[in-house]
């Protein structure tokens, strides 16, 4: 009698595929992401939120101190990392499943490219809610995939889809995206035109009951505040929505085109600009070689779905119309760009002509030249913030010892350290490594970041351990009003630390 062995029963109901797309995407995302999981370079909100999940119930994130809970207590890189990556791994495997991919190596480029993606980079700064940033990520895609494969699957989606946006409202776009991308792919495949219009109304269905949900109990128990326009969501006048439309589309374009982030090489510009090239390609070779047009109804559908897929995953911008740039963490969802040129890719490589497979296999070359450039910007982007985070300490190291050996403050009594952080010449403004490569790259703390009036403290309490009671912004406004603080010596001149109004005080500037 064979052995009731459930994990091996397990694993050979799940598909090939689905498993190389996991493996690859958790070893791709670990080895890119592995200089920052093995060491702890904090930006400025992790510095304050070490051991808390950040802003919550304010920010409409009610649902996020619960996930926080469950997964870890403090910003632990090796945890928090480790963990977001498995959630993407499996939102990649959700996705392949969704669309219908079968092939390996379309199933381990999606991988590559969900995990690779500059906007992880830009989540794993924020180290503290990262992982759970990333499951706010697979329960947007696991709407998606309820709603589609299940005949009342919209009301499980339409739960998923609210707890999402109660953790990070930006994945709403990750959902309206995939929803038109399976919309596309299902006419692609061949079917008739009231199953496109069902799997439409009920992806309509989700993203719609599930924003309404989300909208109307976090507006009835919370006071939101205006973070990025997130606190205008439903309170836009139309011609700002137009506007705000034109400049999602304008903004996609930018990023793959016209003017690309700082933290895009030009290698990774050109290979995006091929990228773009190849999807519209495939799209007008398999709409013809399909013959879609000729039904007057699949091609109605898969216009307006073309169409609509750059809004959808720029729809940030039409979520909070104020928003002029969006985050690096806002636009995760056009790593979906990459996603739709390997599905694209799988049905080209099915087609007997040789030109066509040659065209499946360039893109997948390029795709493969993507996650490379992005694994490479990743560790220069971590190397620069762990070379700003030794900077500072050893500028806070000799600052609290100027303190120190000053005579007469000891760690009962308050101090602070006032001044601005860019004075000329200014030994830490001198000499930046790497000028310029990441300024577009939200989260990454460079030297000015890291020294903050509002970060100082906690950068003194959690990384040198001295808890010693610190100024308010107020008291240190007052000090430096006063005569007595303007004829201070800068640090590190002698007469740079002087106790005025009962405060022992570092001046900089």
């Amino acid at each position: 009698m064979e052995s009731f062995d459930v994990i091996r029963k397990l694993w050979k109901k799940i598909p090939a595929n689905l498993l190389t797309c996991f493996f690859v995407s958790l070893v791709t995302g670990i080895l890119t992401h592995l200089y920052m999981f093995t060491n702890k370079f904090p930006n400025w909100d992790d510095m304050a939120f070490i051991s808390g999940p950040g802003a919550t119930y304010d920010f409409g994130r009610w649902f996020l101190q619960d996930v926080h809970k469950w997964i870890c207590s403090y910003s632990v890189p090796a945890l928090n990392g480790v963990v977001g990556i498995v959630f993407l791994a499996l939102s990649a495997c959700v996705i392949v499943s969704l669309l219908g991919l079968r092939t390996h190596t379309a199933s381990a480029l999606i991988g590559i490219a969900m995990v690779t993606f500059p906007s992880v980079v830009s989540s794993n700064m924020f180290m503290f809610t990262t992982a759970e940033y990333d499951f706010a990520v697979l329960l947007a895609v696991l709407a998606v995939y309820f709603t589609l494969k299940y005949r009342f699957g919209f009301a499980g989606g339409c739960l998923l889809m609210v707890l999402s946006l109660a953790i990070y409202q930006s994945y709403f776009t990750m959902a309206a995206s995939l929803f038109l991308m399976a919309e596309i792919m299902l006419i692609l495949r061949g079917t008739d035109v009231r199953k496109a219009l069902i799997q439409a109304l009920h992806a309509f269905i989700t993203l719609a009951a599930g924003m309404a949900v989300y909208l109307v109990y976090t507006k009835t128990n919370y006071t939101l505040l205006d973070y990025r326009g997130m606190g205008s969501i439903g309170k836009t006048s139309v011609h700002d929505y137009i506007v705000s439309i034109a400049r999602a589309y304008h903004r996609i374009i930018q990023y793959f085109v016209t003017s690309v982030p700082s933290y895009i090489s030009g290698f990774e510009h050109v290979l995006n600009v091929i990228v773009v090239i190849l999807i519209v390609v495939m799209v007008v070779y398999l709409f013809f070689r399909n013959r879609i047009m000729k039904s007057a109804g699949f091609t109605v559908i898969f216009a307006v779905s073309l169409m609509l897929l750059p809004l959808a995953m720029s729809l940030i911008y039409v979520m909070a119309p104020e928003v002029q740039d969006a985050s690096t963490l806002m636009i995760y969802a056009y790593v979906l760009t990459y996603v739709f040129a390997c599905a694209l890719g799988e049905l080209c490589a099915m087609r007997p002509e040789t030109a066509v497979r040659a065209l499946s296999l360039a893109m997948s070359a390029v795709l493969l030249l993507v996650g490379c450039s992005n694994y490479r910007m990743a560790n220069e982007a971590y190397f620069r913030t762990g070379l700003a985070f030794e900077r500072v300490e050893s500028y806070y190291n000799r600052i609290i010892s100027k303190l120190e050996s000053s005579g007469g403050w000891n760690y009962s009594e308050k101090f602070a350290i006032v001044g601005d952080f860019w004075p000329e010449k200014n030994i830490l403004s001198s000499y930046d490594l790497i000028e310029g490569r990441f300024d577009d790259l939200e989260g990454l703390a460079i030297e000015n970041g890291l020294f903050t009036s509002g970060s100082r403290h906690n950068f003194i309490r959690e990384y040198l351990g001295i808890d010693a009671p610190y100024a308010s912004e107020n008291e240190c406004n007052e000090i430096m009003k006063t005569e007595e603080y303007a004829e201070m010596a800068a640090f590190p001149e002698d007469d740079c630390v002087r106790e005025i109004n009962g405060i022992w005080i570092v001046k900089i500037k």
